[in-house]
């Protein structure tokens, strides 16, 4: 099982010094990744759901790559349907060349329509725009003559430099957890990350669902990954999602400080069930007291998972 360090909510990281001490502190803890999530502004209607500080996604990723050596950078997630694709391809690419092959492309299509409409953006089209902006990046990343001809994207006789580290392109993990993130994520995806949006069974169910389908489609399930959050010290809980009910059968999967052997224990059955990322949410009211929140964890959680035969 790898851990990642979700840096929401970004008002605990007010300084480039307070971003980089705890990346460098979960990066010398031998976490994984960095998952960065994104917004680009925050309608003032939705202020208390959504937090008002949101730093520029790929600005951020690079921020922690330059001044990182191993520590991944997850997107968690690019609203795609934001971006000129060809641009967000060669950004994505760019970061994964400079940072040795360190980006994983967590993509989502976006839920807040009054941020679409601001950015200019289509809220109703933007499942068919995402499909087709990956579609259009994965081209762009893979081809050596790169040609696209689509409802909104089209290009050709070009040259696209630099191609991405790793090969063929970054892995791209689909956002969502209903039937649409599946299709996609089979479709065009390398994983499938439905974030906090449990009970785990419910995404052991998903996978599974996943799994059948990526064969009847050719593609070996092995080759794929499963990763989902929880929320340590259920931050995002308490004070940005106000009451958090279960929604068609989902449940927000958050876990107290003290609640120690149920972390265990979700770790060791979403390792058994063959998941093999979890993005950890850590409370604290600066970035100090994030830091002793990861330390806890680490000790308390991630050393005896690992111990565990």
């Amino acid at each position: 099982m790898r851990f990642g360090l979700s840096m929401y909510p970004f008002d605990r990281y007010p300084t480039r010094r307070s971003v980089l001490e705890t990346a460098r502190l979960v990066e010398g803890l031998g976490f994984d990744a960095i998952t960065i999530g994104e917004h680009v502004i925050t309608p003032r209607a939705y202020i208390g759901q959504v937090p008002a500080k949101w730093y520029d996604s790929l600005t951020l990723g690079a921020t922690i790559a330059g001044a990182t050596e191993r520590v991944k950078i997850l997107f968690s997630i690019l609203v795609v349907p934001y971006y000129n694709p060809v641009r967000l391809a060669k950004a994505l690419s760019s970061l994964d060349v400079l940072s040795e092959g360190r980006v994983i492309v967590g993509a989502g299509a976006g839920w807040l329509k009054s941020e679409f409409e601001i950015l200019g953006a289509s809220f109703e089209e933007r499942g068919a725009v995402f499909d087709e902006y990956l579609a259009a990046m994965k081209e762009l990343w893979t081809s050596n003559d790169p040609r696209f001809d689509g409802r909104w994207v089209k290009f050709g006789d070009l040259v696209f430099d630099p191609p991405p580290y790793q090969k063929p392109h970054p892995p791209i993990w689909i956002g969502g957890h209903g039937q649409n993130a599946i299709r996609r994520a089979v479709a065009l995806g390398d994983g499938l990350y439905p974030g906090t949006n449990g009970p785990l069974s419910r995404i052991i169910a998903r996978k599974q669902e996943t799994e059948r389908r990526l064969e009847a489609a050719g593609r070996d399930p092995a080759t794929f990954t499963f990763a989902h959050a929880i929320d340590y010290g259920g931050t995002t809980k308490s004070k940005y999602d106000k009451e958090m009910t279960p929604i068609g059968g989902r449940e927000h999967m958050a876990f107290a400080l003290d609640e120690t052997e149920q972390m265990l224990a979700h770790v060791a059955e979403a390792d058994a069930a063959g998941i093999s990322y979890i993005s950890v949410r850590f409370p604290g009211r600066d970035h100090l007291e994030v830091g002793d929140s990861i330390r806890r964890f680490h000790a308390e959680v991630m050393r005896p998972a690992a111990a565990k035969p």
